[in-house]
């Protein structure tokens, strides 16, 4: 709640200094890279979790295949940047996607020991690790939103989070990855990320494929409205379903032999994520209006209308988003 307390606090601040026309150029940017990231999605973590042993050797292997996966994607999306740019029309896009590859590094380069802290369930260590790395980010976007006011606030704020983020992963946890690769460990690993990355894929196309779309059909500027809109709409639920899944998977995966217990516990987690879903939905829906004017300003209320349908997603998205633990 605390880390996504912060990112509303950000995104407010930087919608009042920025334009939606910012919003939009980094948010072609975002949902390129997502969707390549997307599409190669490896599972490792959902692998490690999930088993039963995590050896120096499995940890190591699946930290070396995420570094190579992240210099491999860096390559790619620096290499068709110019591609991207022109195909949407917009030369700051190819700029854009340059420097936020560098994140797909970081993220490969972060520490495993990360993926620990949510198998054991230490997760009061893993919220002083989001919450700091968000107040951090938090300060850096703002301060330079106010210095620079234009969309390469919100580039910085990207590459410090994904900086912060790497560096901060290794003051958490006391593990220290070496390069390894054991050719039997990555296969049984892929072996099961390969149905993390068929879910991926689809929950990409449906969560942001339609970015994609709107960004090149109506516009950049137009995508800025629909992007923030997608994101107030869906805060209230994604907030609930979220912070529930971040503890269903490891819960789960502990009871994974008891199918009895797997099936109760779920039961009883659904109906409690629907029993506060639908009224924070509603809620949203219902003053969408008055709160873009009064937090985000007269500029942003062309964006009300998609808000409040998109509330009504948000609220089946939120139910849905249960099964993906189970």
């Amino acid at each position: 709640f605390g880390e996504r307390a912060l990112g509303f606090v950000r995104t407010v601040v930087l919608a009042r200094l920025l334009l939606p026309d910012d919003f939009g150029l980094v948010g072609i940017a975002i949902t390129v890279a997502g969707a390549l990231e997307a599409f190669t999605t490896s599972g490792l973590q959902a692998a490690i979790v999930q088993r039963k042993d995590a050896s120096r050797s499995v940890l190591d292997t699946a930290w070396s295949m995420m570094l190579v996966r992240g210099l491999f994607l860096s390559a790619v999306l620096a290499g068709s940047a110019s591609w991207i740019g022109a195909f949407y029309g917009e030369p700051a896009v190819a700029t854009i996607i340059q420097f936020m590859a560098l994140n797909q590094i970081l993220s490969g380069a972060s520490n495993i020991g990360l993926v620990l802290l949510q198998k054991e369930l230490d997760f009061k260590t893993r919220a002083a690790f989001d919450l700091t790395a968000g107040v951090l980010t938090t300060t850096v976007s703002i301060v330079a939103a106010i210095t620079l006011r234009s969309y390469w606030a919100l580039v910085i704020g990207e590459l410090s989070g994904g900086l912060i983020r790497c560096v901060l992963s290794y003051r958490v946890h006391p593990y220290r990855p070496r390069f390894c690769w054991d050719r039997t460990i990555a296969s049984d690993l892929f072996g099961f990320g390969k149905h993390i990355l068929i879910f991926r894929m689809m929950d990409y196309l449906l969560i942001s494929g339609d970015d994609l779309f709107v960004g090149k059909v109506i516009g950049h500027q137009e995508l800025g409205y629909y992007l923030l809109a997608y994101q107030l709409s869906n805060l209230p639920a994604t907030l609930i379903s979220r912070t529930v899944t971040g503890v269903l998977f490891p819960a789960l995966s502990k009871i994974q032999d008891d199918t009895v217990a797997v099936a109760n516990g779920f039961s009883r987690t659904i109906k409690i994520v629907t029993f506060l879903s639908i009224p924070a939905g509603g809620w949203t829906a219902l003053y969408a209006g008055p709160l873009t004017l009064i937090v985000f300003g007269e500029a942003w209320l062309p964006m009300v209308p998609a808000m409040q349908v998109l509330c009504v997603y948000g609220t089946l998205r939120s139910i849905g988003y249960m099964c993906g633990p189970l």
